[in-house]
């Protein structure tokens, strides 16, 4: 991915319901009935929704799993998806190093897959399937967790929360990694364009 922006830049998954390209985004606490009608809007269900007709489903893997192995894990879940257009990188959490010696200090820590669906309003429910079947499997793409106050925690290389809602931000760009640190994610790839 291009950074179009210096990091932390993100995607939403969404749009303004308002329409048009550009909408200056602020928090709703600041968001003023003036400032609304100056076009300002607020990252809320209010003012962004899910497109109409196509779209992207988010598919964040929070493992340390293989590009090629969560890939071949989801086909196995939705051999449809080799059909789709896919959009394919590293979460910006990992492929972190020491500027001055090279050396790794995080490795790979995730990847996004972002695959085109014909009606982006059903990308939750169709992580909510995906995590369902990836239990279903018993094949290690799914797993329970004991949280911090003693509750399960389901796990899988779907994280449904991911694909939840549209003003979900997606942090795309890479890290603002500071002095003394590089981020040094390999090329994003792109399947079935």
């Amino acid at each position: 991915l291009e950074r179009p922006h210096r990091p932390p830049a993100a995607l939403v998954l969404g749009g303004a319901k308002a329409g048009g390209d550009k909408h200056r985004v602020i928090a709703q606490a600041e968001l003023t009935p003036e400032l609304r009608q100056e076009g300002y809007i607020a990252r809320t269900q209010t003012d962004f929704g899910w497109p109409e007709g196509a779209g992207f489903l988010l598919i964040d893997s929070d493992t340390e799993m293989a590009r090629d192995e969560i890939m071949g894990r989801l086909l196995t879940l939705c051999p449809q998806i080799a059909q789709a257009p896919i959009l394919q990188y590293d979460s910006s959490s990992g492929w972190l190093f020491d500027a001055a010696t090279g050396r790794e200090l995080r490795g790979q820590r995730g990847l996004h897959n972002l695959i085109v669906i014909k009606d982006a309003a059903h990308a939750p429910e169709a992580a909510e399937v995906l995590q369902k079947l990836a239990f279903a499997r018993d094949d290690g793409s799914a797993w329970l967790e004991v949280g911090n106050a003693g509750q399960t925690l389901r796990r899988s290389i779907i994280d449904t929360a991911a694909a939840s809602g549209p003003v979900r931000l997606v942090f795309s760009f890479g890290a603002d990694c500071g002095p003394g640190l590089d981020e040094r994610r390999p090329a994003p790839e792109v399947f079935n364009n």
